[in-house]
């Protein structure tokens, strides 16, 4: 049965590229003006890297560019197809530990050189349903639990159907069927899969009680399946189920947003535990800036955290990237940032502190990190952005200090 679904699904994987040709033919269902469209973007992503890391004697650096084309064609009036290749490519020597090339002396850049079909899908509108059928980018629960980590070069995507549905105009649904993940390891398989197949289920509700009150509920189940070169800790060790709800909104002028949720392990996972996560933040206009305060942990165990392994983790706990992967006790980040506009520069501060998620008795310090980011908008095309990372570890913890530093242009047409 899974065989039969998934050799469907990769049926669907090809036909965005053959419908675009049948397209290119007159239509005869009343709906010409809306057909022919055919768009073709490029967008060229130079970033320079450079990872200081305690523990190693070398620092990594990392001199990539990242090209993609994406073709979107509009087949008629509901029905529109697209498909997008990547390329990443270093700028002269590898200096880092990308997962691939075994330059295991140098802090890790989890950035492999490759080429890749980062999406290829069919997708179906209409004024309350939208149904997509391919590989896509998903991204749900505010990105902390299923995302596509786009700060990666090969970004997340996901094989599968999802469709989305908006009976009432404060109502959404939205469920995906998920067979495959195409990992930020790949395109090739590495230290780490670059592929993760099995039978995942999304499941999201939204209702806009009023502009400044939204919920949301979510069940996520992942069934990551085993494969035997890797250790389960990579593959099937991975699978959980996750039920949670979220709250956002408004109470001018400060914005809000809380999330709670639960997680287990499921499917064939050889993990038990039962872990939960909670979170707030506020924004509050300062000035010509925003002032952001935020709490959000991270439970566990039997020393096993919640896991997040589809999150876009970089953009959560510092972008120094120590705890992608939860702590055995858990993790509590307590945050205070500043988002700032000037002329054509976007400014952004945080401030972190991180603690285990224990008895206030025994609770301890696992660090600080301190994050900056410089965006200047050249113009409608190029953007040119400075980042840097600074985390500093407490004592008789796991963790390095580390420092990050990224120098990032980006071209679009």
């Amino acid at each position: 049965m899974k065989n039969s679904i998934r050799s469907t699904l990769a049926v669907f994987f090809v036909c965005p590229i053959s419908l675009s040709v049948i397209a290119s033919g007159s239509l005869n269902d009343g709906s010409e003006l809306d057909a022919h469209k055919t768009s073709i973007n490029l967008n060229l992503r130079y970033r320079t890297e450079v990872v200081s890391q305690d523990n190693f004697e070398e620092d990594a650096l990392a001199s990539l560019l990242k090209t993609r084309v994406n073709v979107d064609h509009q087949i008629n009036r509901n029905l529109s197809a697209q498909f997008e290749f990547d390329n990443v490519s270093s700028i002269g020597a590898q200096h880092y530990d990308s997962t691939q090339n075994r330059m295991i002396d140098y802090p890790r850049i989890a950035d492999p050189e490759g080429t890749d079909l980062n999406q290829s899908w069919l997708d179906y509108t209409s004024d309350d349903l939208a149904i997509r059928v391919g590989r896509q980018r998903i991204l749900l629960a505010d990105k902390r639990i299923v995302g596509a980590k786009p700060w990666r070069n090969n970004e997340q995507t996901y094989d599968g159907a999802r469709i989305q549905w908006s009976p009432t105009h404060a109502l959404k649904i939205d469920g995906s069927y998920i067979t495959q993940v195409n990992r930020v390891y790949g395109p090739t398989d590495g230290e780490n899969p670059a592929r993760w197949n099995g039978d995942n289920l999304f499941f999201e509700t939204h209702y806009q009680f009023t502009k400044n009150f939204i919920t949301k509920g979510f069940i996520y189940n992942l069934d990551i399946e085993p494969q035997s070169e890797f250790a389960s800790s990579k593959t099937v060790n991975n699978s959980s189920t996750t039920v949670g709800f979220s709250v956002e909104g408004a109470f001018a002028p400060v914005n809000y947003h809380a999330a709670m949720a639960l997680q287990k392990s499921s499917g064939s996972s050889e993990l038990d535990y039962q872990a939960n996560y909670y979170s707030v933040e506020l924004g509050i206009p300062l000035f010509y800036s925003k002032l952001r305060l935020g709490l959000e942990t991270l439970g566990s165990d039997n020393s096993i955290g919640f896991a997040t392994p589809l999150a876009n983790g970089h953009g959560y706990q510092g972008w120094a990237d120590q705890f992608l992967s939860t702590p055995p006790e858990g993790i509590r980040d307590v945050w205070i940032g500043i988002d700032s506009t000037m002329n054509k520069i976007d400014l952004k501060g945080i401030l972190h502190d991180f603690n285990t998620v224990t008895s206030s008795s025994s609770s301890r310090g696992l660090g600080r990190e301190l994050d900056f980011l410089a965006t200047w908008h050249v113009d409608k095309n190029i953007a040119v952005t400075a980042k840097a990372a600074i985390f500093e570890s407490s004592a008789n913890v796991p963790y390095a200090d580390t420092s990050k530093m990224w120098l990032m242009i980006e071209y679009s047409l």
